[in-house]
C-alpha cells in the first residue's frame, strides 16, 4: 500500500510507534554494547552510561528535527490548500463583470470605428488642404 493511500490516524500510530522504539531501543542497543565494552575493558559502568546516553540525546534530537520538519509540511500544504481555494463570485459581482465586459467591447467598436474615421478624415482634409495651398501659390504639397 502506498504512503499517500494509507490513512492519518494510520499514518500518526505508526510515526508515534516508531519513534518510540527508537527512543527506547537505540539507548538500550548501544547501552548493552557499551556494558559489553565494560566487562571486555574492564572499566566501571563508564561506557555503559556515555554510549546510552549520547544514543538518547541523539535520537532525541532527531525526533525534535523530524517533528520541526513536518510541521514546516504541514504548514505549507495548509496555505497550498488555502491558497487554490477560491470563493465565487456574487451575482452582483458576476453582473457587474458582464457590464464591464459589454463596456469594454462597446469602446473598442468605438474606438475601431473612429480610428476608421479618422483615417479617411484625416486624408480627405490634407487633400482639401493641399488644394487651398495650390490655389494660394505654394506649388508644393505642405501635407503628405
Amino acid at each position: 500500500m502506498e504512503s499517500s493511500q494509507v490513512s492519518e490516524p494510520t499514518r500518526t500510530y505508526g510515526d508515534g510507534l516508531s519513534i518510540a522504539f527508537e527512543l527506547v531501543g537505540s539507548p538500550t542497543i548501544f547501552g548493552l554494547f557499551g556494558f559489553w565494552l565494560d566487562r571486555r575493558l574492564g572499566f566501571t559502568p563508564f561506557l555503559t552510561i556515555t554510549f546510552a546516553v549520547l544514543s538518547l540525546s541523539t535520537v532525541v534530537g532527531l525526533v525534535i528535527w523530524r517533528y520541526k520538519a513536518q510541521m514546516r509540511y504541514d504548514e505549507a500544504q495548509r496555505h497550498a490548500k488555502a491558497a487554490a481555494r477560491t470563493v465565487p463570485p456574487s451575482r452582483w459581482e458576476r453582473r457587474a463583470m458582464e457590464l464591464e465586459a459589454e463596456l469594454e467591447a462597446e469602446m473598442a467598436a468605438k474606438e475601431h470605428t473612429s480610428a476608421q474615421h479618422g483615417a479617411v478624415n484625416k486624408s480627405v482634409s490634407n487633400d482639401a488642404m493641399n488644394a487651398i495651398d495650390a490655389t494660394h501659390g505654394h506649388g508644393a504639397e505642405v501635407f503628405p
